[in-house]
């Protein structure tokens, strides 16, 4: 009764927060045009890089390809209150894999995870301080995890373990930035220290939808002045590649001001920078990434996982509009043409 009741809780939050955010213009409104189009297909591609030095994941419909469990699954669900206060990635895992005990990685001990595994099949874990806790709690289980920066160099790419990797491929964020963007070329300013072979998908993959694509490279000395004055007049947008750089952040925020003063929309690789002011990102869903644990954590319980790396790409990816900041630039945009959108809005 206790587990059923705190599954019904994080179902009840997840319904609270999502009505939350449509009232509240302030926190953002959550949009969905469409019906959702999965990133990858029911076959394992290869892996991808991502803007984040070594980091790469494998495109994989999961959901797709590995059926819903006609039985709940028997799991052990860590989580964290402090990446998901609202509990919409434990939601996600239960409304397809059936409720479950949840832990905060943030209260939990390893001695009351290691008591409450029992036979549990698989540990699920969302968050570093949960997926630590299940590796020092519960070494020898199997785990299914997500919401890990860099998994490959925490060496969480085993043949006991899979996970949903925090970022998204270039060809998710080409799509989104295509359908938002003005028409016409756009600029990829890129730091050094942001990966080339991704910033090499990225422009494959908008060259791919028809865009032009002019290299913005930023040298050690940031001579952004010099790099802007030498873009052709016919850019219609420019885009920066994030990759955890506190350079980056100060040339997003010289980037930012400068597309203002020039009415010129500006996207980015993330969503955290779409929030903080550019027109258009890139990111996830937390309930959809937990509906991929699930079916991860089926695959693993039935021996169902590809050969190769664990590591896998979001299944689904949404555009991140600043409706605030497309307002300022006096720019209207078609969202019954933009696939998959969450858009925010500040007063």
């Amino acid at each position: 009764l206790m587990v059923s009741a705190a599954i019904l809780m994080l179902v009840a939050l997840w319904w609270w927060a999502s009505g939350l955010e449509k009232k509240d213009a302030g926190r953002g409104t959550r949009m969905s045009q469409n019906r959702p189009v999965p990133d990858g297909s029911k076959t394992p591609a290869p892996p991808e890089p991502l803007a984040f030095p070594g980091e790469r994941c494998r495109p994989w419909w999961a959901s797709g390809a590995i059926q819903k469990p006609k039985k709940p699954i028997d799991a052990l669900f860590l989580t964290s209150s402090v990446l998901d206060p609202y509990g919409l990635v434990a939601a996600g895992f239960a409304s397809d894999c059936g409720e479950q005990r949840v832990f905060a990685a943030e209260s939990a001990t390893a001695g009351m995870v290691a008591a409450a595994a029992g036979k549990k099949s698989v540990v699920v874990a969302y968050g570093p301080a949960a997926v630590e806790l299940a590796l020092e709690a519960v070494p020898d289980m199997p785990l299914v995890y997500a919401g890990v920066a860099n998994p490959e160099g925490r060496g969480l790419d085993s043949v006991n373990m899979a996970g949903v990797s925090r970022w998204l491929p270039a060809v998710a964020i080409a799509r989104h930035w295509h359908e938002v963007l003005p028409k016409g070329p756009i600029a990829l300013f890129r730091l050094p220290g942001a990966p080339e072979d991704f910033a090499g998908r990225l422009e494959k993959a908008l060259a791919g939808l028809g865009r032009k694509v002019v290299p913005a490279a930023i040298g050690n000395g940031g001579q952004l002045g010099n790099v802007l004055a030498s873009l052709p007049a016919d850019v219609a947008a420019w885009a920066l590649v994030c990759h955890r750089s506190l350079l980056e952040d100060e040339l997003f925020g010289r980037l930012q001001a400068e597309a203002d003063r020039r009415r010129v929309p500006l996207a980015v690789t993330d969503e955290r920078h779409a929030r903080a002011g550019a027109l258009v990102g890139a990111g996830t869903d937390s309930h959809r990434v937990g509906e991929q644990l699930c079916r991860l954590a089926e695959a693993m319980r039935s021996h169902k996982l590809p050969e190769g790396s664990h590591l896998f790409c979001p299944e689904y990816s949404f555009a991140v509009v600043n409706l605030t900041r497309a307002e300022k630039l006096g720019y209207m945009i078609d969202f019954d043409k933009v696939r998959q959108v969450k858009v925010y809005k500040w007063h």
